[in-house]
């Protein structure tokens, strides 16, 4: 037998690109891709994966740029070349952290890159509730002329659910534009509010004193923030 060589060139590390939504719209993560020199293999399906489609596709990957398609024991037990699933977004709940810290797999996301678009979002949807733009937009599809007075921004009172970096971020719009804002949070960042005048209250207050309730919470196990029935009403 031959002996190896000195350096093996180290083969090349296979990706797989999950999302459907991946360079929808831009090549620029693509030609990273490209560049990194990283083999890599994108969802050609136009739509989230099963756990099967993730197997089939990523059995032989070290990595995946996932979405919140999911990735259970399943799908971890199937895949044992996996070292890292790298989240585009925020939210992890359809990944099974405690198997993948028991497989050795490294679970990342991008919380910043989501939080801008997200705000921009939420205003957007704030205003046109206030305005009636959707309302009146849907009456001018059917032909028909009727003014319904909106309501200003400036002097309402907001509830911010959840002040992590979204919620404060928007807490943060809602002030510039003149409005009152309220607080709830599991663990409230008390220094950042005091200093913007944001008062932290609890959540039945919160329900209250809004004239317009925002949410950016996920679900908690002990369900402290949740919004069912009895909140609603």
């Amino acid at each position: 037998m031959e002996p190896l060589p000195e350096n093996p060139r180290p083969m090349k590390s296979k990706i797989l690109v999950s999302l459907s939504t991946f360079a929808e719209y831009g090549d620029e993560p693509l030609k990273l891709l490209e560049k990194s020199g990283l083999t890599y293999f994108v969802n050609p399906l136009g739509r989230r994966l099963t756990k099967e489609d993730i197997i089939e596709m990523g059995r032989d990957c070290e990595g995946v740029i996932a979405g919140i398609e999911p990735y259970d024991a399943y799908v971890f037990d199937n895949m044992p070349n996996l070292r890292c699933i790298s989240r585009c977004g925020v939210g992890m709940d359809s990944i099974d952290l405690e198997k993948a810290k028991e497989c050795g797999v490294s679970v990342l996301n991008t919380p910043d890159v989501v939080i801008q678009p997200v705000v921009e979002l939420t205003v957007a949807m704030i205003f046109d509730l206030m305005r009636k733009l959707s309302y009146h937009a849907g009456l001018m599809r059917t032909k028909t002329w009727q003014k319904k007075a909106g309501n200003l921004l400036t002097g309402k009172t907001v509830g911010v659910l959840g002040l992590g970096r979204i919620g404060k971020r928007v807490a943060e719009v809602m002030l510039s534009l003149g409005a009152k804002v309220y607080g709830t949070d599991a663990f409230p960042d008390l220094q950042w509010a005091a200093a913007l005048g944001i008062k932290i209250v609890p959540l039945n207050d919160l329900l209250q004193v809004s004239d317009i309730l925002t949410v950016h919470v996920s679900l908690l196990k002990d369900k402290s923030l949740h919004l069912g029935e009895r909140e609603l009403r």
